[in-house]
């Protein structure tokens, strides 16, 4: 029977965690969102975030093991999958994730046009509700790896699926077009991915655009170069070490600079672009073709 405790790291020390180990197949642990030091100490223990939900009154992190799934790294769609019924009380518990949103969504022009828009790595559509605001008549692509965020997203948006198509797939195997779309938007998605990779999908994106469209960004950044390689370093090494398999996706973040995006998206052709700095998250990136 699974159990759940408030993590207390003075009593569940790693000896005692080890021993529950042995005894049970699942251990899950609530963590109040800001004791940065007992998520350090689980995650270091192969426990997972498994998002955030109520406790107590109050939102805690969710912190899971499995022993069916005792490994550091978890494939993409599986990561988001497990999450689904707490991502949105997740990410709505950090402050500027509503403000974030409602800038970047405010550079898409109000109309009342039948524009065509790009959504890469949707999710549960957290975006959408600030588009079709916006836009109400848009027809959107929306592109997930998660089957089920994507039926969550079907859900909730019941009222606009006549403005809404899903796909279930990568962004990096699906054909976007040319010239096809006004906007292509992407929020909080693409710091899973390395250089060459990005590259080739912000060439791809500037081809789906139709002319003088627009890129918009929403992601979090590498505070320095030493922390952007680093990063880059633990990926290598999970993917060299065995504990990964070769062409298949995993929910590892590996951010780059404010500095390398720019270059990375200049190198991709892009005609404009503007970088803000979104205080405590990362960035958002106007680009236009």
């Amino acid at each position: 029977m699974q159990q759940e405790y408030l993590m207390d790291i003075s009593k569940y020390t790693e000896q005692v965690i080890n021993t529950m180990k042995k005894k049970q197949s699942e251990i899950i642990f609530f963590v109040l969102k800001k004791d940065k030091e007992t998520k350090g100490f689980l995650y270091n223990q192969r426990f997972k975030n498994m998002g955030s939900r109520f406790y107590q009154d109050q939102i805690v992190e969710v912190w899971k093991w499995d022993k069916n799934n005792d490994t550091q790294y978890e494939e993409m769609s599986q990561f988001f999958d497990r999450r689904v019924h707490d991502y949105d009380v997740h990410m709505n518990s950090f402050d500027n994730y509503k403000r974030s949103l409602v800038e970047l969504t405010s550079n898409i022009a109000a109309t009342y046009d039948e524009i065509n828009i790009l959504d890469l790595g949707c999710g549960t559509g957290a975006e959408l509700r600030y588009i079709f605001k916006q836009v109400p008549n848009a027809h959107v692509d929306c592109i997930d790896m998660a089957d089920k965020m994507l039926k969550k997203l079907w859900s909730d948006y019941r009222d606009f699926r006549r403005n809404i198509t899903i796909h279930f797939t990568s962004f990096f195997d699906m054909d976007f077009g040319v010239n096809k779309y006004d906007y292509v938007i992407s929020c909080n998605t693409l710091h899973h991915y390395v250089k060459k990779d990005k590259l080739k999908l912000y060439i791809k994106i500037r081809n789906s655009l139709k002319n003088n469209g627009i890129m918009l960004i929403d992601d979090y950044t590498a505070t320095s170069e030493e922390q952007e390689m680093q990063l880059l370093e633990r990926y290598h090494k999970a993917y060299n070490s065995g504990e990964t398999e070769q062409g298949t996706i995993y929910h590892i973040d590996i951010p780059l600079t404010r500095d390398s995006e720019e270059s990375l998206i200049n190198e991709a052709g892009f005609s404009t672009l503007d970088i803000k700095t979104i205080e405590g998250k990362g960035i958002h990136i106007i680009a236009r073709k």
